[in-house]
């Protein structure tokens, strides 16, 4: 069994990966990862990938009650004379309907919010454009075993 911070995230990698939960359609060849470790090509995009940033717990008995950032990653490539954020942008609209639209997380978490985006490029790789969700969950689970609730 895997801890509860796993748990969490796989379930947003299942959400993002998986069938449309709103209104918005899944942007055309989006493929989505686990992994913060990926060497991703120009050919490879547009990718996303969910992986944690930072926790913090607080024991309270037999229960704990824990705060992790995740981070989503977004990858895009311009298509010619675009620009990259306006590749970037449905994939992000994508991705936030699909977590918001049940914010527990199938129960998994108590609170999900979105307080951060962050641009970034890597130019070396074309027009290649990326943008960081930080996504804060808070969560509980066992203070003796952080794989149960």
């Amino acid at each position: 069994m895997s801890s509860r911070e796993q748990q969490i995230l796989d379930a947003m990698a299942a959400r993002i990966d998986g069938a449309a939960l709103g209104p918005l359609a899944r942007p055309a060849g989006l493929t989505v990862s686990r992994s913060r470790m990926l060497e991703l090509k120009p050919t490879q995009l547009p990718h996303v990938s969910v992986y944690p940033l930072d926790g913090t717990s607080d024991r309270k008995g037999s229960t704990a009650e824990s705060t992790l950032t995740a981070k989503v990653a977004i990858w895009a490539k311009a298509t010619p004379g675009g620009v990259v954020d306006a590749e970037l942008d449905p994939i992000w609209l994508w991705v936030h309907q699909q977590l918001l639209a049940d914010e527990s997380l199938g129960g998994l978490v108590i609170t999900l919010r979105q307080p951060q985006r962050v641009y970034g490029f890597a130019q070396h790789l074309g027009p290649f454009g990326d943008l960081d969700l930080h996504y804060l969950l808070t969560y509980r689970h066992s203070a003796a075993d952080p794989s149960r609730p």
